[in-house]
């Protein structure tokens, strides 16, 4: 439950950021989110981090920052060519 709250608050500041053209990631419109694609977005960037950093760091890391790598990793936005 509080990793899906966290999702849906980054969620929020991901659609606040939209309006100023800079999203915090770019998730498929057609791609509903839920819980469980939270946990396993947020288990795959633990894993990712676990193999950069010790234990200790990595519990040094708020959940939310660690989800939202996780989702900018997961729904990366693409470059605007000019």
């Amino acid at each position: 439950m509080y990793v899906m709250a966290v999702g849906q608050g980054i969620s929020w500041a991901n659609t606040a950021a939209e309006k100023n053209n800079a999203p915090l990631y770019c998730q498929p419109a057609k791609f509903s989110m839920n819980g469980n694609n939270y946990i396993e977005i947020l288990d795959k960037m633990i894993d990712t981090l676990a193999s950069k950093t010790t234990a200790k760091d990595l519990d040094e890391f708020p959940v939310a920052m660690v989800l939202l790598l996780g989702l900018q990793q997961t729904f990366p936005c693409q470059a605007e060519k000019g």
